[in-house]
């Protein structure tokens, strides 16, 4: 029988510093971005443990099912899908992977999604990026599993607070798609996380999150 493809694994790694960097944070609460030997280049986000990573790997995943509906995918702004996944002990879940649109820079949905939890929203358990060798940029996500139904003025309390905070929600609930779901909450209530936040910009010019700064930057002409 002819040999399979040999199992992606880590080529290099980075451990960030960032500007909040403390002498003892460990590594686990920093941004890594790793090289796999597939080619694919991995940002992992602060918070993800290391046995998570190899969950990132495309060669790991399986059973995609893609949404043919979404934004993206009807726009050929790139694709929609969940698939499983395993960790480094094979312990398998569900994750949801999306295109960041090319006109996007890659990693604003993911400060978006960091920062909404800073001030604790409910979000989406943000895993990494993968940069896939061939030039698509994907946002992975542990995908919610059985959602539940929930008071939709939940929705627009978020919504008022989001504003409060220099937070606008574009196409939170708008144009006919819901891009929040709920969740069983640890009281057994309904508990409301938002979804899909790459439209969502800060409106203070000096932030990270501005919408000038979500543009990805075209390249210079040489």
């Amino acid at each position: 029988m002819p040999r399979g493809k040999p199992r992606e694994r880590v080529k290099s790694k980075v451990v960030l510093r960032n500007s909040n960097f403390l002498q003892n944070q460990s590594e686990e609460n920093r941004v890594r971005r790793i090289k796999t030997t597939h080619g694919n280049t991995i940002i992992v986000m602060p918070g993800v443990s290391p046995h998570l990573v190899a969950a990132l790997f495309p060669s790991n995943w399986s059973h995609q099912s893609y949404f043919t509906l979404s934004g993206r995918m009807k726009k050929g702004q790139g694709v929609v899908f969940s698939a499983k996944t395993v960790d480094s002990k094979k312990r398998q879940f569900s994750i949801q992977v999306r295109s960041i649109r090319p006109h996007y820079s890659t990693t604003h949905e993911a400060r978006m999604i960091l920062k909404l939890k800073e001030h604790n929203f409910g979000v989406e358990d943000v895993l990494g990026i993968v940069d896939m060798n061939g030039g698509q940029r994907l946002l992975v996500t542990r995908r919610e599993e059985n959602p539940v139904n929930g008071p939709f003025k939940e929705v627009k309390h978020a919504e008022k607070r989001l504003k409060k905070l220099g937070i606008l929600p574009e196409d939170l609930y708008e144009y006919g798609k819901q891009n929040f779901l709920f969740v069983e909450g640890p009281n057994g209530k309904p508990r409301l996380i938002l979804i899909d936040v790459e439209h969502y910009h800060s409106l203070d010019p000096n932030s990270k999150l501005h919408s000038s700064r979500m543009l990805r930057k075209k390249p210079q002409p040489s």
